[in-house]
């Protein structure tokens, strides 16, 4: 049974509600008698008004205007005014003084009009007027006192074996809709005490399913927990303005806020109840479902804003028909629910088909197309209080199957954690055995390098100083006047054998910082001093080249391996000679920058590319301008290795031709 079968349904039982029978030529005097209550439906009769002018003095100038009505007054939306008659008789067994009773509360303007029975009926000064509805203020009510009643009630001053005749006129902007009851006043009291616990009972438990699937919101960050919150605050809110609980609460602005809350409450609970039916049944894919569902929530917000404008009567039917029809589509997905076999399928159409017939008996209620009894306008509360149950059950039952997927995701996640950490451990494993070989190679290369690197010291230096003695007797002998021969030819041979010295030490201080195992000698060490002992050794190595030197203004200190240092500035003030042109001069400075000392070398040079400075600093990577000098690409390297194992930096700069490396280190205090 598909929405089709549910509308034919729906058509059926409309018939067989709207029955009634036809009402009498004359409605019947209601006769108070033993019992406690007598309801008005069959004792009516209604005149319509639709210039909303004409005076109780023209209705009683006019009695045959009334028709028969054959039971309660279901009118639907219309702005015009309604009049109703009927006559009452009290026996002398009716206990106590009759009271009028009218429902719905939210009726916006009711005047009572009672005859005095021993006054002529035809004449207006023969009746007592009272004014009721909930757009009369709570202190001008015949009953102010809110907590005594909430309903349309006013006193009947009828002694035992008299007659009455009572005239009601209705103006309203909600559903022209009315029943009533003469009550006695125990009876009354009693119905007004129950009434008002049934209502505060019911708006509290929407109130605290309100609060909870808030919190869950809140917590969860789901978001079909918001639209059910907003779902059970528009009940809250409709509840108030419709039961007449917002004189007990707002007393002094009851009258200018009911209109508000009732079309608040009905334009947001539609809105979210489409909502919610877009989120539970977001698996399917149907345009026309998505298009119903999002006109349902703009004839909501509608609804809410035609309550200032004063349309609320024109649009609140619309309303009233997309609610009808969203509570079939909600039966129909229910049952394709069921058909494709989700588990919670059934409880889908217990909650959206039995638990919403009440709500359909109401909106069918107010369009006018049922009439307005007992039984529906009960159903409709209780209806309400077991959707607003089922519906939390259906909430719980989602976050139900939610955790289950979640603890079964996670149990997958378990599972693919484990097979991803077994895969782990065996490539973990593998490289570890690879790294091991590597490592052992490593060592064994690195032990060869070192012995190696041994040998060659052990056996360069030996001639080396034979040569670099040998040559210190020739420049002695040349000092005490002794002719000599060659001096040019000599000259290359003391730069290469300083050549081969450097080669030999910066071999070995390479490899000295390749070592993990290598141990540096830290200690303070005076700039000045250092720099000036280097640089006059420099300029014995390179006696063709002219260095100049600025010197720091006051004494400036640094905590360092003296080797690893003067080795970097050694390779900056080689690399100056090696790409000036001859005979430039090769600047020096050093100075205190900050919190650091500044070691500047400044040379000319051409050709340096920007692009190209930072990658020259990486190993074995040689300038554009190196082509026809020596080395392997290892010194500006091995300059910022030494720097950042100091706590410095080092770099390169070109500014007008200008190259300038600098190598920067942390000033250490003096031991005074």
């Amino acid at each position: 049974m598909g929405v089709c079968g549910l509308l034919a349904m729906f058509s059926l039982l409309l018939q067989l509600f709207a029955w009634q029978p036809a009402a009498a030529e004359e409605p019947s005097v209601l006769e108070l008698g033993a019992s406690s209550s007598y309801r008005l439906s069959g004792h009516m009769s209604i005149f319509s008004d639709p210039s909303a002018r004409i005076s109780f003095d023209e209705i009683l100038a006019s009695p045959g205007r009334f028709k028969p009505l054959g039971g309660n007054l279901a009118q639907g939306y219309r702005r015009e005014s309604v009049w109703l008659r009927f006559r009452v008789r009290r026996t002398t067994g009716f206990d106590g003084m009759p009271v009028l009773r009218l429902f719905p509360s939210y009726l916006d303007n009711v005047d009572v009009y009672v005859q005095n029975p021993e006054l002529d009926a035809s004449k207006a000064s023969s009746y007592r007027e009272f004014r009721l509805g909930d757009h009369i203020p709570v202190t001008e009510r015949v009953f102010p006192d809110p907590t005594f009643t909430t309903d349309i009630a006013a006193p009947l001053d009828l002694q035992p074996g008299s007659m009455s005749t009572i005239y009601l006129r209705l103006r309203t902007s909600s559903a022209m809709n009315l029943m009533g009851a003469v009550e006695s006043a125990r009876g009354f009291e009693s119905y007004s005490r129950n009434s008002l616990i049934f209502s505060s009972g019911c708006l509290s438990i929407v109130f605290v399913v309100f609060l909870i699937n808030l919190l869950y919101f809140f917590r969860n960050r789901d978001r079909l927990y918001l639209y059910y919150s907003l779902y059970m605050f528009a009940l809250s809110i409709n509840y108030v303005g419709t039961s007449g609980l917002l004189s007990l609460f707002a007393p002094r602005w009851a009258h200018l806020l009911s209109d508000y809350f009732v079309g608040f409450g009905m334009g947001l609970g539609l809105s979210a109840m489409a909502l919610i039916t877009r989120k539970l049944f977001s698996a399917l894919n149907c345009i026309w479902i998505y298009r119903f569902l999002f006109l349902s929530v703009t004839v909501g917000l509608l609804t809410i804003l035609s309550v200032p404008f004063d349309v609320f009567s024109s649009v609140a039917p619309v309303a009233c028909v997309d609610s009808v029809l969203l509570i079939l589509l909600l039966a129909g997905l229910s049952i394709h629910a069921v058909r494709r076999g989700d588990h919670a399928g059934m409880l889908y159409l217990v909650v959206f088909g039995f638990g919403n017939i009440g709500y359909v008996l109401q909106y069918l209620s107010l369009l006018g197309l049922l009439p307005m009894e007992e039984w529906n306008s009960g159903a409709a509360q209780v209806a309400g209080l077991f959707n607003v149950l089922l519906l939390l059950l259906l909430v719980s039952e989602r976050l139900r199957d939610a955790e289950h997927r979640l603890v079964s995701a996670i149990r997958d996640s378990e599972r693919n954690a484990l097979d991803l950490a077994s895969r782990l451990t065996a490539d973990l494993e593998s490289s570890k055995s690879h790294l091991e070989v590597a490592l052992a190679s490593e060592q064994l290369a690195l032990k060869r390098q070192k012995l190696f690197l041994s040998m060659v010291s052990h056996e360069y230096r030996t001639p080396l100083a034979i040569i670099v003695g040998n040559l210190d007797i020739i420049e002695i002998d040349r000092e005490d006047g002794k002719s000599m021969r060659h001096q040019q030819e000599l000259g290359y041979i003391r730069r290469a054998a300083g050549r081969l010295l450097e080669i030999m030490e910066v071999s070995l201080e390479r490899s000295r910082l390749a070592d993990p195992k290598a141990q540096e000698v830290f200690r303070l060490l005076d700039v000045g001093q250092f720099m000036n002992t280097l640089l006059e050794e420099v300029r014995h190595l390179w006696m063709d080249r002219k260095f100049s030197f600025v010197g720091p203004p006051c004494q400036l200190h640094v905590f360092g391996d003296m080797k690893h240092i003067s080795t970097a500035l050694f390779n900056l003030l080689d690399n100056a000679r090696k790409y000036s042109p001859s005979g430039s001069e090769i600047k020096v400075e050093c100075r205190q920058h900050g919190g650091e000392v500044l070691f500047s070398v400044r040379n000319p040079s051409s050709g340096f590319k920007l692009d190209d400075i930072e990658e020259m600093f990486e190993k074995y990577r040689r300038g554009v301008t190196s082509s026809g000098t020596g080395g392997a690409g290892v010194g500006l390297w091995l300059v910022r290795r030494i720097a950042e194992q100091h706590g410095g930096t080092a770099t390169l700069s070109v500014h007008d031709s200008i190259v300038d490396a600098q190598l920067r280190l942390p000033v250490a205090r003096s031991p005074d």
